[in-house]
C-alpha cells in the first residue's frame, strides 16, 4: 500500500490525468480537492473553468469538446449517463480523461 496515496484519498483528493490534444491546454495532470463529496460532473465543470481561463473561450466551446471526451475511472470506462458521486468512502485512485484529435 502506498501510504501517501491513502492519505491523499482520506483528505479528499482526486488525480485527473489528461491525454490527447486537451493535454496541451490543461496539462498532464490535475489534482482536485474536495471535502463533502464531489461528482464527475463537478470535476468536468472544474476542467471547463480551467479550459476557459487558459483559452479565453466561452463555456459552449468546452461543452462541444466534452461530448468527445472518454472518461475512465479506475480503468473502467464511465458511461456519461451514469451519475457518480465520489465521497470519502469511494475508492478512486485515478480518473483518466481522453479526447480525440
Amino acid at each position: 500500500m502506498d501510504m501517501k496515496k491513502d492519505t491523499l484519498l482520506q483528505r479528499g483528493v482526486v488525480r485527473v490525468v489528461i491525454s490527447g490534444p486537451l493535454r496541451l491546454i490543461l496539462g498532464k495532470e490535475i489534482i482536485i480537492d474536495y471535502n463533502d463529496g464531489i461528482t464527475i460532473h463537478d470535476i468536468v465543470n472544474q476542467l471547463s473553468k480551467l479550459y476557459n481561463e487558459k483559452t479565453g473561450r466561452g463555456h459552449n466551446k468546452f461543452s462541444d469538446l466534452l461530448n468527445q471526451l472518454i472518461i475512465y475511472i479506475n480503468g473502467n470506462r464511465w458511461d456519461k449517463k451514469t451519475y457518480l458521486k465520489i465521497d470519502k468512502d469511494t475508492r478512486i485512485d485515478i480518473i483518466h480523461i481522453i479526447n480525440g484529435g
